[in-house]
């Protein structure tokens, strides 16, 4: 609202985008979303780290902003739309069955049915597993049971992280 001219004290009722925004979107080619570096998710934690001490200060080594925090600085760069600029770096579609995820499964050596940990069997073996569900049998039965491929994002779990 505030990069119209006169800018707009508030939001128009029902569905309104701002038409400034909406001919940039148009214009650019990814709207917004460009390719960026490759991390690990060891170097991503050390970036994210660096960030969190330059942006809220943070000073002790495992200090965190808070939730609240965190939701204050996005409204208010939202409301205003002024302050320093922020990249967002977003891991989108990450193949779990390469990279692993927090979800263990029965067929892993550390996880399947010679796991030591009861508990992991168990969560190995849930129905809820977003590595099980799109194959579940009998009363949860899933239609994706009859693809033979490996469709990740459809039958292999992404992961997001931001």
């Amino acid at each position: 609202m505030y990069c119209l001219s006169p800018p707009l004290e508030e939001v128009p009722r029902g569905d309104w985008f701002c038409p400034n925004c909406i001919a940039a979107a148009n214009d650019a080619e990814d709207i917004g979303f460009n390719q960026g570096k490759s991390f690990t998710m060891d170097d991503f934690g050390i970036v994210c780290h660096d960030f969190n001490v330059e942006f809220f200060g943070g000073e002790e080594e495992h200090a965190m902003a808070s939730i609240a925090d965190i939701e204050e600085a996005f409204w208010r760069m939202v409301e205003e739309g002024s302050g320093k600029a922020v990249d967002v770096h977003y891991g989108a579609d990450i193949d779990t069955s390469v990279h692993g995820s927090g979800f263990p499964r029965t067929w892993d050596p550390e996880h399947g049915s010679g796991a030591r940990d009861d508990d992991t069997n168990t969560y190995a073996a849930s129905p809820w597993n977003l590595n099980n569900l799109p194959r579940l049998a009998g009363e949860h039965d899933s239609l994706l049971r009859q693809v033979d491929d490996h469709i990740p994002g459809v039958l292999v779990p992404w992961l997001y992280v931001g």
